[in-house]
């Protein structure tokens, strides 16, 4: 994993999913967080910490992150209730298969008519 391939690859999706300015934020706030503890697989943040940490709501928060999740640049695991418990997230190379990205349309099948039938 590397900081280019990272970005790229969220610029090319951003194409299609037009990233707010929140959900860009959070996003390189994770790309900094996973590099300072050294590219870790993955790692536990609060929510308050995080939300505190990229300058936004933590409603706003939550909703960026769900975000990220569907465009499949992060996962991330509820840690549990209450304010000790803390949420695990990872990032999602542009190699690994991603659980909620957009799909592409169904080929069409040929009709009888286009077939000379």
């Amino acid at each position: 994993m590397n900081y280019i391939e990272l970005i790229n690859n969220f610029w090319k999706l951003d194409e299609h999913w037009q990233f707010t300015c929140c959900e860009t934020r959070l996003y390189f706030y994770l790309v900094k967080t996973a590099n300072g503890l050294g590219w870790a697989d993955s790692w536990t943040h609060s929510d308050a910490k995080t939300s505190a940490n990229v300058g936004v709501s933590v409603n706003s928060f939550k909703t960026a992150r769900n975000r990220l999740m569907q465009a499949g640049l992060i996962a991330f695991k509820e840690g549990g209730k209450g304010y000790a418990n803390k949420g695990r997230y990872q990032l999602l190379t542009p190699n690994q298969p991603a659980k909620a990205r957009p799909k592409s349309p169904p080929k069409a099948e040929a009709t009888s008519e286009a077939k000379g039938d």
